[in-house]
């Protein structure tokens, strides 16, 4: 386990703390939640990037490892 240190307000650690409190959790778990909260975030970014690209009329598609290697002058089949 890590220990976590932070550098913040008396205000910010009040709210924290009342934010705790009245959700009924601690701090550690709120900030654990806020950690799976930006994995899923930084999972939904990845998505739809992925979506953008593949609905971005300028990409061309996929083709196989025999298509790709005949396009830069390479034998697939000496591979």
């Amino acid at each position: 386990m890590t220990t976590l240190s932070l550098n913040i307000t008396d205000e910010q650690k009040k709210f924290l703390t009342d934010y705790a409190n009245d959700k009924n959790v601690s701090i550690a778990d709120m900030f654990t939640l806020f950690i799976e909260y930006l994995e899923r975030l930084e999972d939904m970014e990845d998505y739809n990037l992925a979506v953008a690209r593949m609905l971005d009329p300028n990409n061309r598609p996929c083709g196989t490892m025999k298509e790709l290697a005949s396009e830069f002058g390479i034998d697939y089949d000496e591979l």
